[in-house]
């Protein structure tokens, strides 16, 4: 993921890539970057560990595991934009391993009921 100054409709990459991404300078960054709030003393700036755009701390006070970004035993803060696409991803790989193993336990039974009636 890649950012330019002169993104004003920033998404952040469904795909997860296996490099970390580069950080948005704190100088370059006066305002969060999804509710357009100034930061000031009180009001902090907050890297997003996944697409390492600048937010408030309303909009990233998620936190997931990043396994693809060797963020595996630690949550990480995250925007609520990558929050909800970390959590879409996990449940993908989640359905596919329980599909997976209801394959195998299939597979298993059939195997068995095989071999009994032989």
């Amino acid at each position: 993921m890649e950012y330019h100054d002169d993104e004003v409709g920033f998404k952040p990459d469904p795909v997860f890539t296996n490099s970390r991404p580069k950080w948005v300078e704190d100088s370059h960054c006066h305002n969060c970057h999804k509710c357009k709030t100034n930061f000031t003393l009180l009001n902090r700036r907050h890297h997003c560990r996944r697409c390492g755009l600048v937010f408030c701390n309303r909009c990233s006070s998620n936190e997931a595991k990043i396994p693809q970004l060797n963020y595996n035993f630690v949550p990480v803060r995250v925007c609520d934009e990558c929050y909800r696409m970390v959590n879409i991803n996990n449940k993908k790989q989640q359905q596919h391993k329980n599909n997976s193993n209801n394959n195998n336990k299939n597979n298993n039974n059939e195997i068995t009921i095989n071999c009994k009636l032989q």
